[in-house]
């Protein structure tokens, strides 16, 4: 988004809202955004486009065999191509922070990264540290699987 606002010479909002459909732009920003967009091969990401900052979700996440609540906030966005989100659990004891890349595929469909750091954790999550990473990476495998195949029935005709 940022590169088409600098493209079309435009503040990155009217460009979010030439882009979505908005009636409150001008012909001429219009036509500059949309050629923009056209020239740098933009394509808008339904899922991501709905991710604004201060978004909010409470999951519950399972790990062997106990549950807890997790808050995740989206703290910075860029869409469709970054989401910064910041998850509180443990009633607060834990916070982490974490990072979705999506890169567009020439060939069609996404590439999708993640990152994931704590910033703060009880010392007992820090001792069961090495079973939580390997459960989170078969976790993540599966989130991943679900994700790709969200994203391509979003971007289906």
């Amino acid at each position: 988004m940022k590169d088409v606002a600098a493209r079309a010479g435009v503040a990155v909002g009217t460009a979010s809202r030439e882009l979505s459909g908005s009636s409150q732009t001008s012909p001429d920003s219009r036509s500059r955004v949309l050629a923009a967009a056209a020239e740098l091969g933009y394509i808008a990401n339904g899922p991501a486009r709905s991710l604004g900052i201060g978004s909010c979700a409470t999951v519950t996440a399972a790990l062997g065999g106990t549950t807890t609540d997790v808050t995740i906030e989206v703290v910075e966005t860029d869409p469709p191509r970054r989401i910064a989100e910041r998850n509180v659990s443990a009633a607060g004891r834990r916070l982490a922070h974490g990072t979705y890349t999506i890169e567009p595929l020439r060939t069609g469909g996404s590439h999708v990264s993640f990152t994931y750091a704590w910033a703060r954790v009880p010392l007992a999550d820090r001792l069961l540290a090495p079973v939580v990473r390997a459960a989170t990476r078969r976790a993540n495998r599966t989130v991943m699987q679900r994700l790709a195949t969200e994203l391509a029935r979003h971007a289906s005709p």
